[in-house]
């Protein structure tokens, strides 16, 4: 188990935070000129609140393998990906707020032996209506409301550069 509360993750050249197969919580904290992912998850069931990210290299929010996670008042700034849920994840978003983030959301299967992701946003500025990556199987509710699939790799048309 673990609690970060009222902390500052600045000018990190990897991942910021990295969670594996541990519960607990993030809250009230500030990521900052993030290399890679600002809080990576796998395996855990997590609360995010309260989370101001700036400039993450890849994703402000990895979600993966089979993890849980609840986020309300999340804000992200300068980021490839938002939030990604991969891998029988499923991630349950409250007020998330996206500036300048390629791609807002994301929800495909990287892993053959987990399978989709999930994502369920209530209240979200509206760039995530449009700003998303879901891959045919896996599930990204707006408002209530299924957005419809737009690839069948996910993770090849996000990084197919790399």
């Amino acid at each position: 188990p673990f609690i970060i509360d009222n902390s500052n993750f600045s000018n990190i050249f990897s991942d910021a935070v990295d969670i594996d197969f541990s519960d607990g919580k993030i809250t009230n904290s500030n990521f900052e000129i993030v290399g890679n992912d600002s809080v990576d998850i796998s395996g855990s069931t997590v609360q995010l609140e309260n989370l101001k990210i700036s400039i993450s290299g890849d994703k402000a929010v990895s979600i993966g393998e089979s993890s849980n996670v609840s986020a309300k008042n999340i804000f992200i700034n300068n980021a490839f990906i938002g939030i990604a849920s991969k891998d029988l994840s499923s991630v349950f978003l409250k007020d998330l707020e996206t500036n300048n983030v390629k791609i807002c959301v994301a929800a495909y299967e990287k892993k053959k032996e987990y399978g989709p992701g999930l994502i369920k946003i209530e209240r979200s500025n509206n760039r995530c209506k449009s700003n998303y990556i879901l891959e045919s199987g896996s599930s990204i509710l707006f408002t209530g409301y299924p957005l419809i699939p737009n690839t069948n790799n996910a993770y090849r048309e996000l990084y197919s550069d790399e």
